[in-house]
């Protein structure tokens, strides 16, 4: 007798379902803290970054990236314009080819991606080290998850949506500690070239200090350990 499986490429494994819930939470819990702005036909207006009513207004407010005031290049704003201008052509197109808004489209991404961001990231972390503690794919898979949503619940995070770029640094800052890790330890340099990638294209100043005094603590741990 012969028996006939279903099978997904890309579900190989029970590892490959936690990644794809993982993602599927995450998207969910962005679109829930959204639901408001989603749900609603405005904008949002926001100090620093949101003070346009429109697409070309916001692009204008990147470019150049000269300043007459203090007559040199704002070098610590050369990041966003990796973020923002993939982000802008998209929305333009998105703009082009079904007619919604293309602005509200990019506030949707810059206010809500952050924290998708932010639950991969920390899940993708924290699921490293549950690795080292558990051979339980399920107790990995579980502390993961309530690390990744304690993470981006973080009453900061969540109610200070102004500043985009210091957001996404705070999102991505698990992902830089578990590829540095993963470069130190699996001795596989496609990490060394994933983590320089994933600094020169999002780190600002601040995380950068952080970061590098987390890698000094990591690094003064495996010594003395």
């Amino acid at each position: 007798r012969q028996t006939f499986k279903t099978r997904i490429p890309w579900l190989s494994s029970i590892q490959d379902v936690y990644i794809l819930i993982a993602i599927i939470l995450s998207i969910s819990l962005a679109i829930v803290a959204g639901r408001g702005f989603l749900q609603s036909d405005g904008y949002l207006y926001l100090a620093e970054n949101l003070e346009v009513y429109n697409l070309d207004q916001f692009e204008d407010a990147f470019f150049p990236l000269w300043n007459e005031k203090t007559q040199n290049f704002i070098l610590a704003d050369l990041p966003k314009l990796y973020v923002t201008m993939p982000i802008i052509s998209l929305a333009n197109a998105i703009n082009a080819v079904t007619g919604i808004d293309g602005y509200k489209i990019l506030q949707a991404i810059l206010l809500l991606s952050p924290i998708s961001i932010a639950f991969l990231s920390a899940f993708k972390l924290t699921h490293y080290f549950a690795s080292k503690f558990s051979s339980d794919s399920f107790i990995q898979f579980l502390s993961a998850i309530l690390a990744a949503f304690i993470f981006t619940i973080n009453p900061w995070f969540a109610t200070n949506p102004r500043e985009y770029m210091f957001r996404l640094d705070y999102a991505i800052l698990p992902l830089f500690v578990y590829l540095f890790l993963k470069m130190i330890y699996s001795g596989d340099k496609k990490y060394l070239i994933f983590l320089a990638v994933a600094i020169s294209v999002f780190a600002a100043y601040k995380i950068m200090l952080i970061s590098i005094i987390i890698f000094a603590v990591i690094l003064i741990l495996d010594i003395i350990i």
